[in-house]
């Protein structure tokens, strides 16, 4: 499904923008036209038919206590306008997001960020970076969706990786996995003394299965994931005491913006689930990593350093 509603949605915004401000300073912060931004995987290209699609308004800094205003009068008018469905329609407590699920058989999920200008930038950095990065690599493209889809898969009837609304401690969102799958190929580009045949590279499936192996081998407790996107950089480098103010979360894949801010993207990630997903990779190259049979569910708790302990006594490292 394209982006069919996208004009819609943008003369939506409009509307409600111009009922906030009056036509005049509506003229004087956007002229004739406020543009709204798309980002993430559909932008970035590494969408599946179900992603969702993500938008967002950067709005002066000065008019940033009439956002939760602005994305009122934009939940009326789109429920008026019958684009989405009325009880998806939902402003989330202390975020700045409006989210809904589109009218129509494709039950298609949306959500548009509302905020003062710079507080999207990191998500619109990574955006152009993952869409630059992955641009002239249509197999190793290809290869990374299939593991994003494996890993969406419902097991025992639960979705398991970037599940909309479930608990923020148990998913890996699309853009720090898409980010890890391209250090681990950077990584293995550069340490590698013979490049991969040319035929082999050539093949989507075995792409995906070399990506498979080289997601399988990953240390989240011994290696970090940095991609610098104002230097249009991403890396593999060792864990160590630098990272000391991350240290309670499972897997770091560092987000470094041009003005040198540093986050943690997949801070929403626990360490059970970052087993549970080394186990799939184990599982999809025909290897055993846990030498006991884990159900998916095992790992859809918030958990600490008991069940740390108690996952020690049987996970293999290395």
């Amino acid at each position: 499904m394209g982006d069919r509603k996208f004009p819609a949605l943008e003369l939506a915004v409009n509307e409600a923008l111009r009922k906030v401000f009056g036509q005049e300073e509506f003229w004087n912060v956007w002229g004739q036209w406020a543009y709204v931004t798309r980002f993430g995987s559909r932008e970035y290209g590494l969408a599946t038919e179900t992603s969702d699609f993500d938008y967002c308004l950067e709005i002066p800094k000065r008019h940033a206590s009439v956002a939760k205003i602005i994305r009122a009068h934009l939940q009326q008018i789109l429920i008026n306008k019958e684009l989405v469905k009325r009880h998806t329609c939902i402003d989330a407590p202390g975020k700045s997001t409006l989210s809904w699920v589109y009218n129509g058989a494709a039950k298609q999920h949306a959500s548009i960020n509302v905020s003062p200008a710079g507080e999207v930038t990191p998500a619109l950095a990574i955006t152009a970076f993952l869409k630059c990065y992955y641009s002239d690599k249509p197999v190793f493209r290809k290869a990374a969706q299939a593991l994003a889809a494996s890993l969406r898969e419902k097991i025992h009837g639960v979705v398991l990786m970037a599940i909309p609304g479930d608990s923020v401690e148990q998913s890996l969102k699309s853009a720090p996995f898409f980010i890890l799958c391209a250090a681990l190929k950077q990584h293995e580009d550069e340490d590698s003394a013979n490049a991969v045949d040319s035929a082999v590279a050539s093949r989507a499936a075995d792409e995906t299965a070399k990506l498979w192996r080289l997601l399988a081998g990953f240390s989240a407790e011994s290696y970090v994931v940095r991609v610098d996107t104002g230097r249009n950089t991403v890396c593999i480098v060792a864990r160590s005491s630098e990272y000391s103010r991350w240290s309670a979360d499972a897997l770091l894949v560092l987000h470094t913006t041009a003005s040198g801010q540093t986050t943690n993207t997949a801070r929403k990630l626990s360490e059970p689930f970052w087993t549970w997903i080394r186990q799939r990779s184990f599982q999809a190259i025909g290897q055993q990593w846990l030498p006991i049979t884990v159900s998916s569910t095992d790992f859809r708790f918030d958990v600490g350093g008991q069940t740390r302990h108690l996952l020690s006594n049987y996970i293999q490292c290395g």
